[in-house]
């Protein structure tokens, strides 16, 4: 997908809305008989994207521009991410040269819940102003 626009929403109980993404894979890959294994989750990929992030139903004021992000199942129960993004605030005037560029790689390993998920995360942020 390109110009794609991806919302991150956090629920009041705690939950995110991809979830239900992890779960639903997860079950079929643990349920199914090996004869019959489930096909792996899709590789998603998405350029020149926005990812925002909301809590509820209230849009926070930070995004990612200019993102180019990738998900994968690499094996059952294992998922994999790469995104490349320019933070934004969406409540204040920046210059946006300035903000720097983020880039994640992470895996991520099947549980009963989210929460649970054992996660591997690389995160690095450079290039920004730290200050004024």
């Amino acid at each position: 997908m390109d110009e794609a626009s991806l919302n991150l929403v956090r629920s009041a109980a705690g939950r995110w809305n991809l979830e239900s993404l992890f779960k639903t894979a997860a079950t079929k890959a643990g349920t199914t008989p090996a004869t019959h294994a489930a096909p792996p989750l899709p590789y998603l990929s998405a350029t020149n994207s926005r990812i925002n992030f909301k809590n509820g139903a209230e849009k926070l004021p930070f995004s990612l521009v200019a993102t180019d992000v990738s998900f994968w199942q690499e094996n059952p129960g294992e998922w994999r991410i790469r995104l490349r993004g320019q933070p934004a605030r969406t409540d204040v005037s920046l210059d946006l040269a300035d903000t720097g560029v983020v880039e994640l790689n992470a895996s991520a390993h099947s549980a009963p819940a989210l929460s649970q998920m054992p996660i591997h995360l690389d995160l690095e942020w450079r290039d920004a102003q730290l200050g004024s």
